[in-house]
């Protein structure tokens, strides 16, 4: 899965839906049971029926292979009828694949339109892509002025890893680092559920970056890293375990730690990606 695609293809939003179309509420019902074959069914049917969130639902089950092998091409295809019928995600989530050539050949000219589109009607993930177009990740002239609001404004509507994105560059600024300001963005990062935002607001802490140095807060943002899939958080985790610096070291918990990160880096264990620099 390419760079930042992961935060923008969330999981199948049936609810977001009044007055569910018939195969829509089946394909409900079976997404309930885990039943993502006869879930891509009934999202099929109704998309063919003009249902723009059928059609989105199921683009989404292609990308992430629910219901048989991933087929990045027929999630392009789904997002781009979803966006067709008016679902503003559908049109982000083709305008990303198309940004970073995800199952389709890559074409920022196409994307930044949809982009555009789908951040006027406050998509979180639309923003994003738009604002690291803007950043000239993707070719083409920056504008680090247009990105940066852009790129703030996707964090505030919900977008965890444009959170996370903000707050590195604060952090990495070549001058003297806003360390206050980026804890902030950090922890919106952590708040909105971004493990690398909680270890990276740990790390502040255990440094006394923006505060002074606070090895429980520290302790508490790893360990809370470590739970939500951060390989790095685990193992800063098992690091300040085994230094003693809370009390007595514990060996077996530092070990455990240090475990759950080869775990989650070799798949064994669901984990969430690193964001993009």
């Amino acid at each position: 899965m390419l760079a930042f695609l992961m935060a923008v293809m969330p999981a199948v939003c049936l609810a977001a839906e009044n007055g569910l179309s018939a195969n829509m509420r089946q394909a409900e019902a079976a997404i309930g049971r885990e039943d993502y074959a006869q879930a891509a069914r009934h999202l099929d049917a109704a998309c063919r029926q003009g249902g723009a969130l059928g059609c989105y639902d199921l683009a989404v089950l292609e990308h992430e292979g629910l219901a048989g092998p991933r087929n990045l091409a027929r999630a392009a295809a789904f997002n781009r009828r979803a966006c067709d019928l008016g679902n503003i995600d559908g049109c982000a989530n083709l305008g990303t694949q198309l940004l970073t050539g995800d199952g389709v050949p890559a074409d920022r000219r196409r994307a930044k339109p949809l982009l555009e589109r789908s951040c006027r009607y406050e998509s979180p993930s639309g923003c994003f892509g738009l604002a690291l177009l803007q950043e000239g990740l993707f070719g083409g002239r920056a504008d680090t002025l247009k990105g940066l609001p852009v790129l703030e404004h996707a964090c505030r509507i919900g977008h965890a890893e444009a959170c996370y994105r903000r707050g590195h560059q604060l952090a990495q600024s070549a001058k003297v680092p806003d360390w206050h300001a980026a804890a902030s963005w950090y922890n919106a990062a952590c708040e909105g559920g971004l493990a690398a935002g909680c270890n990276a607001l740990g790390v502040l802490a255990g440094e006394g970056k923006g505060g002074p140095v606070d090895p429980e807060r520290a302790l508490r943002l790893f360990r809370q890293a470590c739970e939500s899939g951060s390989a790095t958080g685990c193992r800063n985790l098992g690091n300040l375990i085994g230094q003693g610096t809370l009390g007595p070291i514990d060996r077996a918990a530092a070990n455990a730690a240090i475990a759950r990160a080869a775990a989650i880096e070799s798949g064994q264990i669901a984990g969430q990606r690193q964001p993009m620099p």
